[in-house]
């Protein structure tokens, strides 16, 4: 009866999990240009299927068990053998849910102007190997027997997801034009939605069914917290900027999320609120500075919203170590082991970017044409637009006109000559059309 209630508890959480992808799809969308829109659509489905084929055949085998430098359980062959196993097939589903997160967060940096085959082969490799190596080390590997808390991948999600986005916009360079987001409530939707499913993502990381008693109501009440917190933040970093910005503000929740996730088991709900309202308040600030400072074009905000707030959170989870010296539910946590795992990440997922992305341009080349980006994505990528509507069309008035012989248009022009000031503008389509 418990494995089952463990099982069915994952399961759920894990389908939470899967609809933010629909959560970003939106985030992105909706900050994008309006012929961009078909584009982001098309990457998250992409990534999420051939995601899943790679994280199937083996980038399963190597974030669990090490593959191939390490021998498989059971005296497996294939790394796609754990199929046969209900709680390592649990396993799977829970960390692709992981891994697929994880691949959509660097897409919000290659907005408008990435080639959809050049995504397609990086979404194979970081689904397939980059995200799974450093998944390995974080929770199966020596960071793991470091005693390295990560709870819900602060690090092993969102920082590694930022970091490999920020390296793929050097890559790409800035955009042609920079427009801002074509539809504020479709971001906005994008982003509720994605704090609603982070209780699936946070609740989904309880690692038995011994824990779920002791874990999940402190989990939930920590994930609102620094939801609330970083929507705070966000909301009085932008109000000093100028006004309070309908951008920062919902992405202020999501750096709240991101920020807990390391010690989300572990801290008072007024230490995540701080943590929440920090993660919220740098956004605007160090937006700025990915711009301006380091001259990266990040559409959708993922250094500061992503990046660094998926660093921060394993750092104040070490804070929080004194608080909790005698350990906490079984849970220990050292500030050593934790700056540690920081520094691993960022140099991980810089050499494994700047490695990934040289490999995609070699393959297919990173970006479109210029004319491409300037039609839009929608159309050069995908032949399609997202809003035809949108195009001008003819006024029903000039759809109607006709040609006329010159002898009929001298007759009009001196009728129209003759005609008093105020009857002009509604002589003209009857004269057209006679």
């Amino acid at each position: 009866m418990e494995t089952n209630t463990y099982w069915l508890w994952l399961l759920s959480m894990g389908s939470l999990i899967f609809l933010m992808q629909a959560g970003f799809f939106l985030l992105e969308g909706g900050q994008v240009r309006s012929g961009d829109v078909s584009n982001v659509m098309m990457k998250m489905n992409g990534h999420l299927a051939l995601g899943t084929v790679v994280f199937l055949v083996f980038g399963f085998a190597i974030k669990q068990y090490g593959w191939p430098l390490l021998p498989l359980p059971n005296g497996w062959h294939l790394p796609w053998q754990f199929v046969n196993d209900g709680n390592h097939s649990i396993s799977f589903f829970g960390s692709l849910m992981f891994a697929l997160v994880s691949c959509a967060i660097p897409s919000g940096c290659f907005s408008g102007r990435m080639k959809f085959s050049a995504y397609l082969l990086f979404a194979a490799l970081y689904v397939g190997v980059v995200y799974p190596i450093f998944a390995y080390l974080l929770w199966n590997g020596p960071l793991a027997r470091m005693g390295v808390q990560d709870y819900a991948g602060s690090l092993g999600v969102h920082a590694l997801g930022g970091i490999v986005g920020l390296v793929g916009a050097r890559f790409l360079g800035r955009r042609i034009s920079e427009k801002g987001a074509h539809d504020l409530p479709m971001m906005g939707f994008g982003a509720m939605l994605l704090m609603f499913c982070w209780f699936g993502f946070n609740l989904g990381s309880v690692p038995s069914y011994g824990k779920i008693a002791s874990d999940l109501p402190l989990v939930a009440i920590n994930t609102m917290a620094a939801i609330a917190g970083g929507i705070l933040g966000a909301l009085a970093g932008s109000w000093v900027e100028g006004k309070p910005d309908p951008i920062c503000t919902p992405n202020g929740g999501l750096a709240g999320a991101v920020v807990i996730c390391s010690g989300v088991h572990l801290v008072h709900p007024l230490y995540a609120i701080l943590v929440g309202v920090v993660a919220g308040a740098q956004i605007p600030f160090t937006a700025k500075l990915v711009s301006k400072r380091l001259n990266l074009d990040d559409p959708c905000g993922v250094g500061p919203v992503h990046a660094i707030p998926g660093l921060l959170g394993a750092i104040v989870a070490g804070l929080w170590a004194p608080m909790i010296a005698g350990g906490f539910h079984g849970y220990t946590v050292r500030l050593g082991a934790q700056l540690v795992a920081t520094a691993v990440v960022l140099i991980y997922g810089l050499v494994s970017a700047v490695a990934v992305f040289k490999l995609v341009d070699a393959f297919t080349g990173l970006r479109v044409s210029a004319g491409e980006e300037a039609d839009g994505l929608d159309v050069a990528e995908h032949g399609m637009l997202s809003y035809p509507e949108f195009l001008p069309s003819p006024p029903a008035t000039l759809a109607s006109l006709q040609p006329i012989s010159d002898k009929r248009a001298a007759l009009a022009i001196a009728e129209l000559a003759a005609a008093p000031p105020n009857e002009v503008t509604d002589r003209v389509p009857d004269l057209a059309s006679a």
